[in-house]
């Protein structure tokens, strides 16, 4: 029953999902067009940059704009899709254990055969796969649109960034799954995990500037995840491992809290 359940699930945020992929595409489409504009004016663009406020260039991390890896880290790696992904994450996991109770279908879901558990890790791997899915959209376009725009970039590069990316929705996702499942209310999950997800990108973002923000930093999810820079750097394992372990556990305890809370 697992597989109908997840195919389930699926199906009915194929509209959703037609709609963040096809966002996707264009997002990656414009800056990929803009680029060659970029790369033929470097000179002025990099004295352009350079004319911005120091505490803007930290805060958006503005370094090396003129190169391949420095315009695409600064127009879509640093805020744009991790803000997306964040987007994507926080509003399917608010849904996962809220659906079926605010639709009044609970009672008949739950008289089948399946366990709470099931069908919740069930809903939770849909809401990873999906991620999963854009995760695999964006390297693709970013691949293939890259040489038709004259951009030179890592394969392996451009999937460490995707995968970090992917990784920022799952961790704060994650929230959403664990209070949806803890009080039964979309609402409520998706103003908490909303709320979690702009503090931490409000500490990352003026952590260069402000010295309590630098020291909590480093506990920041999104620190682990964008502060990574994966697209420069590659993938940084010990800080990936720590989102992902966060993410499970998270998960982890939203199963036994929706387990044993009075649903019905």
């Amino acid at each position: 029953m697992l597989l109908p359940l997840f195919l389930k699930t699926i199906r009915d945020h194929t509209r959703g999902i037609a709609g963040w992929v096809t966002g996707i595409l264009a997002l990656i489409a414009v800056q990929l067009s803009v680029y060659p504009t970029v790369r033929d004016t470097t000179s002025r663009v990099t004295d352009f940059a350079d004319s911005f406020p120091e505490a803007f260039k930290k805060i958006f991390r503005m370094d090396e704009y003129g190169t391949p890896v420095g315009y695409l880290s600064t127009e879509l790696f640093s805020a744009t899709l991790p803000l997306i992904f964040i987007a994507v994450g926080v509003t399917w996991g608010a849904r996962v254990a809220t659906d079926e109770i605010e639709a009044g279908t609970a009672d008949i879901l739950f008289s089948l055969p399946i366990s709470r558990r099931r069908f919740l890790i069930t809903r939770i791997a849909a809401k990873v796969g999906v991620l999963a899915l854009l995760g695999l959209v964006l390297w693709f376009a970013l691949v293939l649109g890259a040489p038709v725009a004259d951009l030179s970039v890592s394969v392996g590069r451009v999937a460490a960034a995707s995968f970090s990316t992917m990784l920022t929705g799952l961790t704060f996702g994650s929230v959403g799954v664990l209070v949806g499942a803890w009080s039964g209310r979309r609402s409520m999950s998706l103003g908490i995990s909303l709320t979690v997800a702009i503090a931490a990108f409000v500490v990352y973002s003026l952590a260069p500037l402000v010295g309590f923000m630098k020291d909590i930093n480093p506990f920041n999810p999104m620190q682990w995840t964008v502060g990574a820079e994966s697209l420069k750097n590659g993938v940084d394992i010990g800080y990936s491992l720590i989102a992902l372990a966060f993410a499970v556990v998270l998960m982890t305890a939203a199963v036994f809290v929706f387990d044993r809370r009075d649903i019905l």
